[in-house]
């Protein structure tokens, strides 16, 4: 085995004993201690009974997602043994001897699963999980095949269940290198058990391509249809071709033309990282409403293959919050923006929509920034509105009610920085001090005189004026106006 493959070493050994009967013990058995979970019992020696239950917090629930990813109703009496030291393993195990790697085995004909605890020690806390993981997904597959899946789709799903992306990588480097050099190995032959383990270093990272681009191209639930169909078909192409309506070669020809997309990054992506919709619902409460979207969208595809209506409300949902908050980033960028153009109106229009989107999403900051903005917005309309009411209120002679009005307008345009709507307060208010003092010489001159003062004043002030085009400082202020009327 060519040294790169070194990384495999432990599946490879664990699906010879996978496939091979038990081998008998010469040497004395431990003295075995067990504990009981719902479907599992634990078998190990009072040495590591810490250790093995740290195992035990995980174990039956790694079971119980595997089950349910394959739509197994969970079956008891699987026993897993934890095996103390390199002896003990050598003597359940002997083709680990001298092979580091190997972490575990599994016998699905007996339902026994075993893990060499002095090798995984070594390991990070991930991978020893997916040791664990791999062998219990032997288990359940052999239950759902009635124990005739090949080898390559064995290994394939087997390793499909697994969540270490470091390993991954290894996977994808290796099969890089194999199609470099023009190793890669048929369908047919990846599913020959003589073929698959004497080109194991290839075959690996090969079973697992096939698994993830059949999931990603047809959905994953059309594999595990193809593993329930092997009970009742004649063999693997039968199965194959009712499940994908296609045979082995033509989907074979369809992998080696997404071959390509799979090494330049697409084998980082597994729809079975979705089950718990963790990732999603992160990427969610961080703001990454884009990637929480893709996680979700692929998820509902994942659990509307497989039938779980459950789990596909639960993705759909996340789908209509992410949605929802997509939309509501962009009626609120589109709603800032006009607000600092001063167009309140449109302005409102767009962050009402978008307040109204994050009450739903709950987001509470992006809610609370969102609803200051909208009363900005608001304001400004009502200022619109008071300008244009002491304009009326100009032409009609009521002018403290005018300059009053104005006066609260252009406080609120000065506020929100409207330095042009600030500007034609200041032009309301001269206009109203202007017609005052028409009205007070009127009233100086009396008599006839005065009352000719009068019509002059009401003619002017009723006289269509030219559109001024006031200059204003940067930041808007209200001109300083004589606040007593009295005449």
């Amino acid at each position: 085995m060519h040294a790169y493959a070194r990384p495999l070493c432990w599946l490879l050994v664990s699906l010879i004993v996978l496939l091979g009967p038990g081998t008998p013990s010469a040497s004395a058995e431990p003295e075995w201690l067990e504990r009981q979970t719902e479907h599992l019992v634990l078998r190990y020696t009072a040495g590591d009974e810490a250790e093995v239950g740290w195992y035990g917090e995980f174990v039956e629930d790694i079971y119980r997602q595997v089950s349910d990813i394959f739509g197994q109703e969970g079956r008891p009496g699987i026993v897993v043994t934890f095996y103390p030291d390199e002896a003990a393993y050598a003597v359940a195990n002997p083709l680990a001897r001298g092979e580091d790697g190997v972490l575990a085995h599994a016998r699905p004909l007996t339902r026994e699963v075993g893990l060499a605890l002095e090798r995984l020690r070594k390991q990070s806390e991930l991978l020893r999980r997916d040791a664990v993981r791999h062998e219990l997904t032997h288990i359940v597959l052999a239950d759902l095949s009635d124990n005739k899946l090949p080898i390559g789709f064995q290994e394939g799903l087997a390793q499909a269940v697994e969540q270490d992306g470091e390993q991954r990588a290894k996977l994808a480097r290796i099969l890089r290198r194999g199609a470099e050099v023009g190793q890669l190995l048929t369908f047919a032959d990846l599913n020959r058990q003589r073929t698959f383990l004497a080109r194991a270093s290839i075959a690996y990272p090969e079973s697992y391509a096939m698994v993830q681009f059949l999931s990603e191209h047809y959905g994953f639930g059309h594999l595990v249809r193809m593993v329930g169909f092997l009970r009742e078909e004649q063999g693997l192409d039968e199965a194959v071709r009712r499940a994908f309506g296609r045979s082995l070669e033509q989907l074979e020809v369809e992998w080696q033309a997404a071959l390509p997309r799979f090494l330049d990054g697409g084998w980082s992506r597994n729809d079975l990282d979705l089950w718990e919709l963790g990732e999603p619902r992160r990427l969610f409460a961080e703001g990454n409403y884009a990637g929480a979207r893709e996680g979700f969208e692929r998820a509902s595809r994942l659990f509307g293959d497989l039938g779980r209506a459950e789990k596909l409300e639960q993705a759909r949902m996340g789908l209509r919050q992410s949605s929802d908050a997509i939309e509501a980033v962009e009626l609120g960028r589109r709603g800032s923006t006009a607000l600092e153009g001063h167009d309140y109106k449109t302005a409102s229009d767009l962050l009402g929509r978008s307040e109204k989107l994050w009450s739903v999403v709950g987001d509470e900051g992006r809610h609370d920034l969102v609803r200051t903005e909208l009363t900005q917005a608001q304001q400004g309309i009502e200022a619109m509105e008071q300008l244009e009411q002491a304009k009326a209120l100009v032409g009609a002679w009521r002018l403290p009610e005018a300059r009053e009005t104005a006066l609260v307008a252009g406080r609120s345009f000065v506020d929100l920085g409207d330095a042009e709507r600030t500007a034609e307060a200041n032009l309301v208010l001269d206009e109203a001090q202007a017609v005052q003092n028409r009205l007070a010489i009127a009233a100086l001159g009396g008599g006839s005189v005065g009352l000719a003062a009068i019509g002059l004043a009401w003619g002017l002030s009723r006289r269509p004026r030219l559109p001024m085009t006031p200059t204003y400082p940067a930041r808007p202020a209200l001109a300083a106006h004589e606040h007593d009327w009295s005449l």
